[in-house]
């Protein structure tokens, strides 16, 4: 790391966050990790979160600022604490928790797709889908305890989906938000993939997220999940799920198998819990 106050990067970042980046420049670090740091608008109401970490294309999140050198992450990892400020614009990041400002001026900033609002599988497709991925292959690694989990997913293929049965969803999905440790807990995890999956078949999933996000007023989980939440919302996930969505589209099982084992190394069962979710819409269908 260089000694002086001002350094020159390229960054990647999440097309879902442009908006909020020209919203708001001055951002607080709420959490700290060992790859990387979660910043939040200090002047904002939203469940949106920014994580700052090193480029990985299969790690890539829907919320991500990516920079390129490993040392320069580092230096600021040891350094940052909780509550401090870091004003963000196009052109650079200035942050304000070491002796003195360091200045980060951004050289390149490229944004990475992550509306999938076109991402829609047709009934061949799906078909496909289904006789190459099921959830039972992922369940022993769920965060889940296997009886738990076996008779949330008996309750869950009981319910038709119609408007009718929205009722018996309410309370399941009641007892998911916020159920299980970690920063998105498995029934978050589950929830979102289960949403993602709704979503990309373009079936109709209004009646269902207005019950999810009235149910998330109401219902605690972590900072984390409300920010995955708030994008799902918005139509908008992290890069590998459209992967994962073009494999199924172009019937290359190498790629897919790739695929999901990228999705499996996300957090330490949220790969997994967010999988199961995913394919338990289509195992009811």
């Amino acid at each position: 790391m260089t000694k002086s106050n001002c350094v020159s990067e390229s960054v990647e970042v999440s097309r879902y966050l442009l908006p909020l980046l020209s919203e708001h420049q001055l951002y607080q670090v709420v959490s700290i990790f060992k790859k990387g740091f979660n910043l939040k608008p200090v002047k904002a109401s939203s469940r949106s979160l920014i994580y700052v970490s090193l480029m990985d294309k299969d790690h890539f999140s829907v919320i991500n600022y990516a920079f390129h050198q490993q040392q320069l992450l580092k230096h600021l990892l040891a350094n940052l604490q909780i509550g401090d400020r870091i004003v963000i614009t196009a052109e650079k990041m200035v942050v304000y928790s070491l002796q003195r400002p360091l200045r980060i001026d951004v050289a390149r900033m490229t944004s990475i797709s992550t509306d999938f609002s076109d991402q829609i599988l047709n009934q061949a497709d799906i078909d496909y889908l289904k006789k190459t991925l099921r959830s039972q292959d992922y369940i022993d690694r769920s965060g889940f305890k296997k009886s738990e989990l076996a008779y949330l997913l008996d309750e869950w293929r009981a319910i038709s989906f119609d408007l009718e049965s929205m009722g018996r969803y309410r309370s399941l999905m009641a007892r998911l938000i916020g159920r299980g440790s970690g920063l998105t807990p498995s029934g978050d995890d589950f929830l979102m993939g289960y949403l993602f999956a709704l979503n990309v078949v373009g079936q109709d999933s209004r009646t269902f997220e207005l019950i999810l996000f009235q149910l998330l007023d109401s219902h605690s989980t972590t900072e984390v999940s409300l920010a995955y939440y708030e994008a799902l919302r918005l139509h908008h996930t992290s890069p590998i799920w459209h992967r994962l969505i073009q494999a199924i589209k172009n019937r290359s099982i190498d790629e897919v198998k790739r695929t999901v084992q990228a999705i499996l190394k996300i957090g330490h069962t949220s790969g997994h819990d967010l999988l199961v979710g995913f394919l338990t819409f289509f195992e009811t269908i």
